[in-house]
């Protein structure tokens, strides 16, 4: 498919998200899709950014206009960056690679996960310093001080360590869909949700006859050579803590020499917390709408959150962003950028690495666009000032 195609077929993220639900197992579309519960944590991460109206500004020219950036003392291109998403290896083929690949060809950051199908070495090979990487605490301390180590030699300067996931989830959607990793595909309702994909059935199936399932690999040197596949993704799952401490987050920042990022946040007083315990930026989130349904709206909690912090740290915004309009609106509220993940995967599962370029191209271009029309030249120039109106 050509790039001119896929600009008519897919203009949004939305026109690739319909087509990669027709495309994938319907147990993975839905792990996808929904969050919590009724799924009203992630209609409301939407709802609030579309609440948001810019003002438009017609008196001055900007003439060009520069999406250029700084984060954490790096040059970006783009004021947003690609989050982890922990089975997006099961959406597409090598699909950490691919997304990795294209955020070194846009300047843009790319953060590893834990829970990923490449190594963390693979990544930083890929991405070079556009890659930061995420880590879940884990419960055994020489684990968690050897992939500390590993990240380090590998040249990781950005650590983001995850603190919103202290409790296990039972996603409804997932216990229905009988979701497992990985896929049983003796199971009747899973075999026929892959039955109904057979594009990703047929690429998954030469990926494994080729070189096995896709295993987690930063924490596959710790599993027991003698278990299973299954029994080491289960292991794998139990060596996540989650939970974080004052204490905890204090032998982190003693550990980590580079730039310690904190995700997770939705109270101002944990992120000012943080700021005092040495975080060098917060990222606010509530994971997607994967974890308490009845949560704010990252966006809700945004500016309390900047007016927090100060300008002693950085704040990045995630959750419900899909359109450059949503990252304008963002940083206007004063974050200095913006993280998403489903959507690339989207756009890989519906046109594969084109879409991924695509899609990376249509977000820039609706940014230069709007700005224009907002009379702002570079992003500094974004602030409260742009905003007219916005719906409770």
């Amino acid at each position: 498919m050509t790039i001119r195609n896929l600009e008519r077929r897919f203009p949004s993220v939305a026109d690739l998200e319909k087509v990669a639900r027709r495309r994938l197992p319907k147990f993975l579309a839905q792990y996808l899709r929904y969050g919590m519960g009724k799924g009203d944590a992630v209609k409301r991460n939407r709802k609030d950014l579309d609440a948001i109206r810019l003002s438009p500004r017609y008196v001055t020219d900007p003439g060009l206009v520069s999406t250029e950036t700084e984060i954490l003392g790096c040059s970006y291109s783009i004021p947003y960056g690609v989050a982890p998403v922990g089975v997006g290896g099961l959406v597409w083929p090598r699909a950490p690679e691919a997304l990795a690949a294209a955020a070194k060809t846009h300047r843009m950051p790319f953060v590893a996960g834990t829970f990923t199908f490449a190594s963390l070495e693979t990544i930083h090979s890929i991405a070079g310093d556009f890659a930061w990487f995420q880590l879940y605490t884990l419960n055994q301390t020489e684990f968690q001080e050897d992939i500390l180590r590993r990240a380090l030699a590998a040249g990781y300067s950005n650590l983001v360590v995850t603190v919103d996931v202290p409790a296990r989830t039972r996603r409804d959607h997932d216990i229905r869909n009988g979701f497992s990793m990985p896929p049983r595909i003796f199971d009747l309702g899973q075999l026929w949700h892959m039955l109904r994909a057979p594009a990703w059935t047929w690429a998954f199936a030469i990926k494994a006859l080729r070189s096995g399932f896709p295993e987690f690999e930063n924490l596959k040197p710790y599993c027991p050579t003698h278990l299973s596949k299954r029994e080491a993704l289960g292991f794998q799952s139990e060596m996540i803590s989650g939970s974080m401490t004052p204490q905890g987050f204090r032998v982190l920042r003693d550990r980590w020499p580079k730039q310690l990022v904190v995700k997770g946040i939705l109270d101002p007083r944990d992120a000012a917390c943080y700021r005092d315990l040495g975080a060098d930026a917060i990222v606010v989130s509530n994971h997607g709408g994967r974890q308490l349904d009845g949560s704010r709206a990252p966006l809700d909690q945004l500016s309390e959150i900047v007016d927090a912090v100060g300008d002693k740290i950085e704040v990045i915004l995630d959750g419900g962003v899909r359109r450059g309009t949503h990252v304008l609106k963002a940083l206007c509220l004063g974050a200095k950028a913006c993280s998403f993940g489903k959507g690339y995967l989207f756009a890989l599962a519906a046109g594969g690495q084109k879409g991924v370029e695509k899609i990376l191209e249509n977000m820039k271009a609706e940014i230069n666009r709007d700005m224009k029309l907002m009379g702002c030249k570079n992003l500094k120039e974004l602030n409260g000032s742009k905003i007219i109106y916005r719906k409770k």
